[in-house]
């Protein structure tokens, strides 16, 4: 047997491999070895490391977060925030405040009349809400509510009563408004007769004249006495009767002018009120009776114009009422003009209601 030694042939080199490889990040290297191997028996002939350098962050944009809004008791804010792209850390984060919303306030201010205890003035904040007050009790009047304007008297309520919740918006001077009844009680006077009625029963006055400042008034006398003179009474001027004329009616009268008509079959009888004496037809004189005669009491009643004419039955000669130049009523043979009945009717009161911040 021969032993045949051979010499060593030597490595040969394979391709060069890659091993060990790591990506960069934002933060962190990376790299990778770079490997040959020796083809016949595998032997690491060499090795290579390459570093490759972190890559760094890629800023995206702003984005906002924690957002709070501002109140009136707090303050509000938000978070402007930048994240990196590639690995979403977070680079940046600046947080801004923004300051509370401030306190707006306002001042209700309510005017009262005189001699009603002051409303003290109300202070609010902007838009809350408050309860608009009410002024103690003010006798004969009704409280109704608050106005922004001046009232004196008015026939008619207002618009925009301000009452309840109120929401405030800005400064505001308020009038506390009221009302009040005026009454007037029924009032009898005495109408001027300008047509015939179809019946002529009821109470009168009864005078001669064209107008007040020569109208004379017919006064009822007691017993069985001639209306022959005025000195007995029976005559009294307008001016000095103590009555008062408006619009053709007479108010403030005395029983003593006032005359009861009534109805006696198909005439009239004219009776005082006061003395209950008749008036009646003597010849030229008209005279009063005590009692009723069926002779001297009977009167018809016509009207043209607001004239009256009173005839009477008891005198064929003198059978109208009339009236002296020595001033006084008497009968005649004709019906002058301005004799004037005035009948006693009823105005029913009334009522108003006014609106008024006095």
């Amino acid at each position: 047997r021969s032993h045949v030694t051979l010499a060593p042939q030597g490595h040969r080199p394979a391709a060069a491999v890659r091993e060990n490889e790591t990506a960069p990040s934002c933060t962190e290297a990376g790299g990778y070895d770079e490997l040959v191997y020796c083809k016949t028996c595998g032997e690491e002939l060499s090795r290579e490391t390459t570093v490759l350098e972190a890559l760094g962050h890629t800023p995206g944009e702003e984005v906002v977060e924690n957002e709070v809004e501002p109140s009136y008791n707090s303050e509000g804010g938000y978070d402007t925030v930048v994240y990196c792209t590639r690995c979403g850390a977070e680079l940046s984060r600046v947080h801004t405040v923004i300051p509370a919303i401030p306190v707006i306030t306002y001042t209700l201010s309510f005017s009262v009349p005189a001699g009603v205890l002051a409303v003290e003035p109300i202070t609010a904040e902007e838009n809350s809400f408050i309860t608009l007050p009410s002024p103690e009790p003010r006798p004969g009047y009704s409280f109704l509510g608050w106005v922004t304007e001046d009232l004196s008297a008015a026939d008619a309520a207002p618009e925009n009563i301000l009452t309840g919740s109120w929401q405030v918006t800005g400064d505001l001077s308020l009038k506390a408004l009221y009302s009040y009844t005026e009454s007037s009680e029924s009032q009898t006077v005495y109408q001027l007769v300008s047509s015939a009625p179809s019946d002529w029963t009821g109470s009168y006055l009864i005078t001669y004249g064209p107008d007040l400042n020569n109208l004379y008034v017919l006064k009822g006398l007691s017993g069985n006495v001639n209306y022959e003179s005025s000195s007995n009474g029976s005559t009294v001027s307008y001016a000095n009767s103590g009555m008062h004329c408006e619009n053709n009616c007479m108010s403030e009268v005395s029983s003593a002018f006032v005359w009861n008509i009534a109805k006696t079959g198909s005439y009239y009888t004219i009776r005082s009120a006061q003395t209950n004496s008749y008036l009646a037809n003597k010849s030229y004189y008209l005279q009063s009776l005590s009692s009723y005669s069926s002779t001297y009491c009977r009167w018809t009643l016509s009207c043209n114009n607001g004239n009256i004419t009173a005839r009477n039955s008891g005198s064929s000669r003198y059978p109208y009422l009339s009236f002296s130049s020595g001033i006084y009523f008497m009968m005649n043979t004709t019906a002058p003009s301005s004799i004037c009945f005035w009948k006693q009717t009823t105005i029913p009161g009334s009522s108003v209601t006014w609106y008024t911040t006095e």
